[in-house]
């Protein structure tokens, strides 16, 4: 059987080292081909099965399939882990915990704030450099994006550091 032929394991195993570089993942790969192999049933009887590289090849056509539709290879060992979902909250606005850090969400809270009082401290234009700085835009691309010079948009970040010092913002 092939199951355990340490030639055969050989085979698998750099078939696998082809479909991955992650070391990790070998162990589970390999014990995923050879679970395969001991489970597949062919729909069909045909000699062609027979050879050691069909099988090879059958099991590497598993495990892309396995990874493709988004299962992990050790998805069996770890379904233990799963966690039940309960139907009972039907809305579409509930969303979990883990999924928003209530730091990340109190920083965006407050860089929006932040923006907004410092864009009622400039005129329209310098407020537009500020959002546009606010939305990670370098100031080669701001420029760019609000059809202004390099240096009108250094002076505006300048004004905008003294506008954020005079509401006790910046050092």
């Amino acid at each position: 059987m092939l199951a355990g032929d340490s030639k055969f394991h050989a085979c698998l195993n750099s078939m696998i080292q082809t479909l991955t570089s992650n070391p990790h993942e070998h162990k589970d790969m390999f014990q995923e081909a050879i679970y395969h192999l001991l489970t597949y049933k062919p729909k069909e009887a045909d000699n062609a099965e027979d050879t050691e590289s069909w099988y090879v090849n059958e099991c590497k056509l598993h495990l892309q399939n396995q990874s493709r539709m988004g299962r992990g290879v050790d998805a069996r060992k770890r379904r233990h882990l799963a966690c039940p979902l309960d139907d009972a909250d039907e809305s579409g606005d509930w969303t979990p915990e883990g999924l928003i850090a209530k730091e990340c969400v109190l920083a965006a809270v407050a860089a929006t704030d932040i923006v907004r009082q410092l864009s009622l401290r400039l005129d329209s234009r310098q407020a537009e450099v500020l959002i546009s700085l606010a939305e990670g835009y370098g100031v080669v691309e701001t420029a760019r994006r609000l059809g202004i010079d390099r240096r009108t948009v250094r002076k505006y970040r300048r004004i905008i550091v003294a506008a954020a010092a005079h509401i006790g913002l910046a050092a």
